[in-house]
C-alpha cells in the first residue's frame, strides 16, 4: 500500500498541475512538503516508536494520512495542499518506522530475507499504483476519486493494524536492545555522529531524491518535454518502478558472489550513467529504456545501505536511527 500511495502523485501530476492551474513552482513547493512531513515523521517517530508503542504509532499515522488523501486537492489552493501533502508525508512516516521497526525484528539474526521481501512488496505497489489508478480513473473519472480510494485503503489499513499480533515482536531478554533500553538518550545522541551512520544516511539522501524525483516527475516529463500522452506517461511510472523491482528480485540472486560494497558501488554507477542517458535521449523510446535502467540502478541500494549498517550494529542501526526514506 505505501508504494501505491507513493506513486499516486506523480502518477496524476500532469493532470493535476493541469486542472489546479498550478506552476511546476507550486507543483514542486507541494511535493517538497510532504517530503518535509515524512523527514519529521520518521525522525520523532523512530523515539516515539520505544516509548509509545509501534501500534499506537501507526494508527495515528494512519488516521493522519487517510485524512489528507481525502482533502488534498479539494481547494487549488497552494498553502492548503502544502499542509496537506505535509500531513499525507507525516502519516507516511509512521508506517515506514514501525514496519522497519517490526520487521527487523523479525529477522534472524545475520539475514536480511525479510527486509528485502519487504522492499520488494514495496517496488510491487509503486509498479501496480499507476495501473490501479487508471483504473479508477476509467471507473469513476477524475483525479480526485484516486486519492479518495486511496484514503479508503489506508483507513481500512489502519483498522487491520487495530488487531494485528505486535505484542508477538518482542526484544529478547538478553539482548543488546534489552541492555540498551534504559540509556536510550545517550545511545542515540553518539549514534548520530559515527562515521557509517553519517555515510548511509548521505547515500540514501541523494538515492532516494534521485528515486523520488524521477517517480514524481517522470511523467510529466514526459507529457511536457516529450509530447507523449497522458496514458503513456502513466505507464512510465510503472516501467521505473519495474525496474527496481526487478533489481531486488535479481541483484540479490545475480552478484551473490560480489561484497555488499561492490555491489552498492556498481548499482550507484549504473543508476548514475541510466540517468545521464535518460534525460539525454528526446526519443520516448530510448528515455524510456534509460529511465528502466536508472530503476535497476536504483533497486537494491536502499536494501543494501540497511544491511550493511544492521550487520554492523544489529542492536542500535534501527532501533535508535529511524530510517530517512521511504523503504524502497
Amino acid at each position: 500500500f505505501f508504494g501505491i500511495s507513493a506513486v499516486i502523485p506523480g502518477m496524476l501530476l500532469p493532470s493535476i498541475i493541469r486542472d489546479l492551474g498550478w506552476s511546476y513552482s507550486v507543483a514542486g513547493v507541494v511535493l517538497a512538503a510532504g517530503s518535509i512531513g515524512y523527514f519529521l515523521s520518521t525522525f520523532i517517530c523512530g523515539f516515539l516508536v520505544r516509548s509509545w508503542t509501534p501500534r499506537r504509532v501507526i494508527i495515528t499515522g494512519l488516521l493522519i494520512e487517510s485524512a489528507g488523501l481525502f482533502l488534498f486537492g479539494s481547494h487549488p489552493a497552494m498553502l492548503l495542499n502544502v499542509m496537506i501533502n505535509f500531513l499525507i508525508g507525516f502519516g507516511q512516516g509512521s508506517m515506514e518506522v514501525v514496519v522497519n521497526y517490526s520487521v527487523v525484528r523479525m529477522e534472524r539474526h545475520g539475514e536480511s530475507h525479510l527486509m528485502s521481501m519487504l522492499h520488494a512488496a514495496f517496488s510491487i505497489g509503486a509498479a501496480a499504483g499507476p495501473v490501479i489508478g487508471s483504473l479508477i480513473l476509467g471507473a469513476f473519472g477524475g483525479w480526485r476519486h484516486v486519492f479518495i480510494g486511496t484514503a479508503g485503503i489506508s483507513f481500512l489499513i489502519m483498522i487491520m493494524n487495530r488487531f494485528l499480533p505486535y505484542y508477538r515482536v518482542r526484544f529478547p531478554d538478553n539482548s543488546e536492545d534489552s541492555v540498551l533500553k534504559n540509556n536510550t538518550g545517550a545511545i542515540t545522541i553518539r549514534s548520530l555522529f559515527q562515521p557509517m551512520i553519517f555515510f548511509s544516511a548521505i547515500t540514501i539522501l541523494i538515492y532516494v531524491g534521485i528515486e523520488f524525483g524521477t517517480s514524481n516527475w517522470i511523467s510529466e516529463y514526459f507529457v511536457s518535454v516529450l509530447g507523449t500522452s497522458k496514458e503513456t506517461a502513466s505507464f512510465t511510472v510503472t516501467l521505473f518502478w519495474g525496474g527496481i523491482l526487478a533489481g531486488r528480485i535479481l541483484v540479490p540472486i545475480l552478484a551473490r558472489r560480489m561484497s555488499l560494497t561492490n555491489q552498492l558501488i556498481t548499482l550507484s554507477l549504473l543508476l548514475t550513467l541510466a540517468l545521464f542517458l535518460a534525460i539525454m535521449f528526446v526519443l520516448p523510446a530510448a528515455a524510456t529504456v534509460g529511465f528502466l535502467l536508472t530503476g535497476i540502478g536504483c533497486s537494491a541500494i536502499y536494501p543494501l545501505v540497511m544491511t550493511l549498517e544492521i550487520g554492523r550494529a544489529p542492536g542500535r542501526a534501527s532501533a535508535y536511527i529511524p530510517p530517512v526514506a521511504p523503504p524502497s
